[in-house]
């Protein structure tokens, strides 16, 4: 039996055609939404979504950034935990039309509170594990918008 790199059995290869690579990032999701709603999209130790589950959560918080900066082209700061609100927070920027920037929980307070002195974001895509660290940087007047209570 001969496999393409990455393709399992059962799973069959779809061409990528030259239209989807014409597309944006968030229409290219869409479409795959529409086409396996039920397949599985991601997950990690913590959760996992198909690919329904994860566009609704998307939509649920770009819905939320365009109501608290409308269509402003202003960056958003994505301060979660890795693993699926990470990537919920990322496709809702991108749904929304905003330029995000992620932050790693990582880095000293001090480098973070930089980063978000430069950036000059009013909005900050938190989850709930960030919570307590995120509301202790956002002294620079952004605003939270916890995903996980959306």
């Amino acid at each position: 039996m001969t496999f393409r790199r990455g393709v399992l059995p059962g799973n069959p290869f779809v061409e990528f055609v030259l239209e989807d690579a014409r597309q944006t990032l968030s229409e290219r999701f869409e479409q795959q939404v529409r086409r396996y709603p039920q397949r599985l999209a991601v997950k990690s130790p913590h959760g996992q979504f198909n690919y329904d589950e994860l566009n609704r959560a998307a939509n649920r918080v770009a819905h939320a950034l365009l109501d608290r900066a409308g269509t402003a082209h202003e960056p958003v700061a994505l301060y979660c935990a890795a693993g699926v609100s990470s990537i919920v927070a990322a496709l809702a920027a991108l749904k929304a039309g905003k330029a995000f920037v992620p932050i790693d929980g990582r880095l000293p307070k001090n480098k973070i509170s930089e980063i978000l002195a430069n950036l000059d974001a009013r909005l900050l895509l938190i989850d709930g594990k960030s919570r307590t660290a995120a509301e202790v940087l956002s002294s620079s007047g952004a605003a939270l918008i916890d995903i996980d209570r959306l």
